[in-house]
């Protein structure tokens, strides 16, 4: 019995139990509060992060522009130079091409213009030899009747195209136009020579 009773007083607590759980204030709405605006504060942070960014980004963008126009600005001159040495540059290329041409083209312009002469017929008169680019141009008038004189154009054609020294430098040789004048009452005519690009007719 008496080992019972001191076993009792053990299992009793150690201090005095005061807390009065139902007088005590409820703290739900206090945490959800703080959970609410900690939500809140993050959101604002990421705001003013994103708002901070976009106004740098935008800041350096401009920095950059006007810099970089400042610099344009500066070697505005230069740029004009370097365009007007490089448009030179390619003109004087060009003539040097068309230099090398004329130097080593096997026909000349004097040869050209005797065979045209030599094969023309009387009533065709010539008034006019171009050349531009790859092709050379006859141009030329004749008083004749529409009908004979296209008879006359036509047989002259074909007698530049058998030419045995006109033949290796052209292509082709074809009529291109033929339309009679009202008031002087001639023919005026167009042949069109197309150059073969290794052999270009060149001064003499």
């Amino acid at each position: 019995m008496p080992a019972s009773s001191k076993q009792s007083h053990y299992l009793k607590p150690w201090h005095f139990d005061c807390r009065l759980p139902k007088e005590l204030p409820d703290d739900t709405p206090v945490r959800g509060r703080f959970v609410a605006n900690a939500i809140a504060g993050s959101f604002a942070a990421i705001a003013l992060t994103y708002v901070g960014w976009t106004y740098y980004s935008q800041q350096t963008l401009a920095t950059d522009t006007a810099d970089w126009n400042q610099r344009i600005a500066a070697s505005a001159l230069e740029t004009e130079r370097l365009r007007k040495v490089t448009s030179d540059a390619l003109d004087g290329a060009v003539r040097i091409n068309q230099a090398h041409a004329l130097v080593h083209s096997p026909f000349v312009v004097s040869d050209f213009i005797a065979e045209v002469g030599r094969t023309r017929p009387e009533s065709i008169r010539l008034e006019m030899v171009e050349q531009v680019g790859g092709s050379v141009y006859l141009r030329g008038m004749l008083r004749e009747t529409s009908q004979r004189g296209s008879v006359l154009l036509g047989r002259y054609v074909e007698e530049l195209r058998a030419n045995p020294r006109l033949a290796p430098i052209f292509t082709s040789i074809v009529l291109t136009s033929l339309e009679r004048n009202d008031v002087s009452q001639n023919i005026n005519f167009e042949i069109t020579l197309k150059l073969k690009v290794e052999a270009a007719p060149t001064a003499p």
